[in-house]
């Protein structure tokens, strides 16, 4: 039961901006451009979240 606290409290507090949409609502701001990701950066993600599942 205290683990999903923390797991709330996490999200909660979680104030990175990860979209367009974030840095119109906090910043303000309208966005020209996006920088995709590279295949790279895409295939180091979907590892990391196999590797993740692997070891719960």
């Amino acid at each position: 039961m205290p683990s999903h606290f923390f797991v709330i409290l996490g999200y909660l507090l979680d104030d990175t901006i990860k979209s367009n949409d974030d840095v119109e609502r906090y910043l303000g701001l309208s966005t020209l451009a996006l920088v995709p990701l590279t295949t790279e950066e895409t295939d180091k993600k979907k590892s990391r979240k196999k590797s993740d599942k692997k070891k719960k």
